[in-house]
C-alpha cells in the first residue's frame, strides 16, 4: 500500500501477491509505505491523515487477516540495512502499534461492561421476579 500526505490509500501488489518491499523477508507480509521524506536532510511530518490511514489499514490487517499489532514493523527493523521508514516515521511506529493493541483492548473492555450490564440487569430481573412471586405465595 501506498499512503499520501492526504491520507489517500493506493493499493500496490494485491495480497495474494509477493510484495518486493523488504529483500528475503517479502513472504508473508505487506508493505505500507508513506510518501514523504522522512530522514534527513527533508524531515517531512507525517501528517495526520496519513497516520489515520496507516492506522486504518493496520487495523484492517488486525481484523481481516489476524495479523498482531505486535507483527507492525518499519522496514529497518528486518535488518534491511536501509534509512527507510526515515527517523521520523521510525519513531512514530511504537506508538501506531500501541494504538493497533489499545483499540483491541477497548474493544475487549467494551464487551466485558456489556457481558457485565446484561447479566446484571438480568439478576436484578429475577430478583424482582422471585420477590413479586414470594410477595404473591404470602397474600
Amino acid at each position: 500500500f501506498l499512503v499520501d500526505c492526504e491520507g489517500n490509500i493506493i493499493e500496490g501488489r494485491p495480497l495474494g501477491v509477493v510484495g518486493a518491499h523488504v529483500k528475503d523477508h517479502n513472504t508473508g507480509n505487506v508493505g505500507v509505505s508513506l510518501l514523504g521524506h522522512y530522514h534527513p536532510p527533508y524531515n517531512h511530518a507525517v501528517t495526520p491523515a496519513q497516520r489515520d490511514a496507516v492506522l486504518a489499514i493496520g487495523r484492517w490487517l488486525r481484523d481481516s487477516h489476524a495479523v498482531a499489532p505486535a507483527l507492525f514493523q518499519g522496514h529497518r527493523d528486518f535488518g534491511a540495512g536501509t534509512d527507510c521508514p526515515g527517523d521520523i516515521v521510525a519513531a512514530d511506529v511504537p506508538a501506531w502499534r500501541d494504538a493497533m493493541r489499545d483499540a483491541v483492548v477497548r474493544a475487549a473492555l467494551r464487551l466485558r461492561l456489556l457481558i457485565f450490564a446484561i447479566t446484571t440487569a438480568l439478576i436484578f430481573w429475577l430478583d424482582l421476579h422471585l420477590l413479586g412471586a414470594l410477595l404473591d405465595s404470602q397474600s
